[in-house]
Parts: structure tokens; sequence; C-alpha cells
């Protein structure tokens, strides 16, 4: 199908009066109004690219947003539980997580 007749498609679609739009029962009708819903906006390093999309192929996502949406939500979750660190434990794993990689670095130099 070319563009044209999809395009023309499309209008006669939207000329259909709304009467008739009614009559054919074929809608919705949605007595509460929607939450709004508000964009956030986030810049993170392009060394994450593959990491995230391979965890949204992992999970059947459609696109990277969906993804993000779902962590946040996980991590406001753990959040509510109780689940997540103090600052002070934050710090103390970043410390930790520090030693590890010179270690690891160490390991790494002596094997070669």
């Amino acid at each position: 199908m070319s563009m044209n007749q999809e395009r023309q498609q499309l209008n006669e679609a939207l000329d259909v009066p709304v009467a008739e739009l009614l009559a054919s029962g074929d809608f919705t009708v949605e007595q509460e109004p929607q939450p709004a819903t508000v964009v956030f906006s986030a810049r993170m390093p392009g060394t994450w690219t593959d990491e995230i999309a391979a965890e949204t192929a992992r999970r059947g996502l459609k696109n990277p947003g969906q993804l993000i949406r779902a962590l946040v939500r996980e991590g406001l979750d753990r959040v509510a539980a109780g689940e997540a660190h103090d600052p002070q434990t934050v710090e103390a794993l970043q410390h930790l997580d520090a030693v590890r990689r010179v270690l690891i670095k160490g390991s790494s130099r002596t094997a070669a």
C-alpha cells in the first residue's frame, strides 16, 4: 500500500461522524480522568547503551523507556519497603568496591 493510500484511509476514518462512532459501540468510555504523566530526563553514559539494550530485550520490552520506568518503579518499591541502604552504608559499599577493583587490577598484573 502506498503512502497516499494510507493517508486516504486515515482521512476517511477521521471523517466518520461522531454519531456513527457512538452507534457502533466500538469504543470505551473512561469515567475518571487519567492521572497526569510527567517527563523526567537524565543523561547517562554512552557506555551503558549495550547493557540497557540487552536488559530491554531480556525483559521483552519494546523500548528503553519501558525499562527505565520499570527500574525506577523497582527502586521506589525497594525504598518504600525499607530495603534501600542508608547513605553511610552506600559510602562503605563504594569504598569496598574501590578496594575490590584495586585488588582485581593488582592480581591481573601479577598473572600477566
